[in-house]
C-alpha cells in the first residue's frame, strides 16, 4: 500500500512537472517575434503561437484543430506544403501573404535513431526590413542621379576649355561663373546627404535650453536681402516674447533654414511671407507660409521623401537638392514632433511644425 502511495505521489510530481515545462514553453513562444507552427510526423497540427496565427491570418484554435493537409486548396499550401513533403529549407524563402512579407524556413528533427518526431515552420515577418531595403535602394539610385548631373555639367565645361573656352575674358567669365555654381550645388548636396546621415546615425544627441523666437529672429536678419529683392511682404505672427524648450540648436537651425528657403524659392515677386510661433497644448507650434504656386493634393503626402519633388525641372532650375523637407522632418521628428503641409495649388503653401515643450534628457 505504501508502495502505491509513493508510485501515486511521483507520478504526481511528474504530471506537475511536465504542466509547469508545458507552461514555461507556452510563454516562451508567445512572447517570441518568430511564428512557430509545429505537427507531428502525421501532419496533425501540435503547436502554433500568437505570431504564427498572426501572420498566416488564421486563428490559433483553427489551425489546432485540422491538420497540414486540410489547408492544401487554400493560400496557406505554400507555407505547409514542404512540410508534407518534408522538404528541408534551410536558406529562408520569401512570400507575399496577404499584406505581409513573410520569410519561412521548414525543419524536421529527429531522435538518435534517425527517426522523425516532428515537422517544424519558423516565419517572420520582413515587410518593415524590405521596405526599408526599397527605400534604401531608391535612396542611393536617386543620390548617384543627383550628383552625376552637376558633376556631368563640370565635365561639360571642363571638355570645353580643352577645345577653345579660355580664348578671351567674357568666355573665361562665362565658364568660371557656371562652374561655380555647379561646385556649389555639389557641395550642397553633399552637405545635405551628410546631414541626413549623421541625423539618422545618431541616437542620442545633445540638447539645451533655447529660446525659440531669439533664434528665428536672429536667423530671419540672415534673409532680409533676398525678402526684399523679391518685394516680399513679411508677416511676423510670434504670439509669446519668448518660448522655452530643450532641443538640439543645429536641428532647430537645418528646420528653419530648409523651411524658409523652400518659402523663398516657390514666392512670386511681391508675394507674402508669414513666419509664426505660439505655444498650443503643451508644445510649439510653428509655421511658415509663402503665397507660391502651391502643391497638388497628390503630391503632399510624399513631399518629405528624401528627393521628392513635385516639379522636377523647376525645382533644379531654383537650386534645389531635393533634401532640404526631408531634413527638415527627420530634424522635427526625433525630437517628438510633427510636421505637414496644407496647400491649396496656385494659392500658396504653409508648412507646420511643433515640438514638445518638455524634452526629455
Amino acid at each position: 500500500m505504501n508502495l502505491e502511495i509513493e508510485d501515486i505521489k511521483s507520478l504526481k510530481d511528474q504530471i506537475e512537472e511536465l504542466v509547469r515545462e508545458k507552461e514555461k514553453l507556452s510563454a516562451v513562444l508567445s512572447n517570441l517575434k518568430e511564428g512557430i507552427v509545429v505537427a507531428d510526423p502525421s501532419d496533425k497540427i501540435l503547436v502554433v503561437n500568437e505570431a504564427a496565427s498572426e501572420f498566416l491570418n488564421i486563428s490559433t484554435s483553427e489551425l489546432l484543430r485540422h491538420s497540414l493537409r486540410d489547408f492544401l486548396e487554400e493560400d496557406l499550401k505554400f507555407f505547409f506544403a514542404p512540410l508534407i513533403q518534408e522538404k528541408e529549407i534551410s536558406a529562408q524563402t520569401v512570400v507575399q501573404h496577404e499584406n505581409r512579407i513573410l520569410s519561412f524556413r521548414a525543419f524536421f528533427p529527429k531522435n538518435q535513431e534517425g527517426s522523425l518526431i516532428a515537422k517544424g515552420l519558423v516565419l517572420r515577418d520582413i515587410t518593415e526590413s524590405q521596405r526599408v531595403e526599397e527605400l534604401r535602394k531608391v535612396f542611393v539610385a536617386n543620390a548617384s542621379h543627383e550628383l552625376r548631373s552637376p558633376a556631368a555639367g563640370l565635365q561639360a565645361l571642363l571638355d570645353a576649355f580643352e577645345v577653345g573656352g579660355l580664348e578671351n575674358l567674357e568666355s573665361r567669365t562665362k565658364f568660371i561663373t557656371m562652374m561655380s555654381r555647379e561646385v556649389s550645388r555639389l557641395n550642397a548636396i553633399i552637405q545635405d546627404l551628410l546631414d541626413l546621415s549623421e541625423m539618422e546615425r545618431e541616437k542620442e544627441f545633445a540638447k539645451e535650453p533655447l529660446d525659440i523666437v531669439k533664434l528665428f529672429r536672429e536667423w530671419l536678419s540672415f534673409y532680409e536681402t533676398r525678402i526684399k529683392e523679391k518685394d516680399l511682404h513679411l508677416i511676423i505672427n510670434f504670439y509669446e516674447e519668448r518660448i522655452s524648450l530643450t532641443a538640439s540648436l543645429t536641428d532647430i537651425e537645418r528646420l528653419f533654414r530648409n523651411l524658409i528657403e523652400n518659402a523663398l524659392k516657390y514666392s512670386p515677386t511681391g508675394g507674402d511671407l508669414e513666419i509664426g510661433l505660439k505655444v498650443e497644448k503643451n508644445q510649439v507650434l510653428g509655421w511658415i507660409k509663402d503665397s507660391g504656386i502651391g502643391i497638388p493634393e497628390e503630391h503632399l503626402s510624399r513631399i518629405f521623401e528624401r528627393f521628392y519633388r513635385v516639379d522636377k525641372s523647376r525645382s533644379r532650375a531654383l537650386g534645389g537638392t531635393g533634401l532640404g523637407l526631408s531634413i527638415a522632418k527627420h530634424a522635427v521628428e526625433r525630437h517628438g514632433g510633427k510636421i505637414w503641409a496644407e496647400s491649396v495649388e496656385n494659392h500658396g503653401s504653409t508648412f507646420y511644425f511643433t515640438f514638445p515643450l518638455i524634452q526629455s534628457e
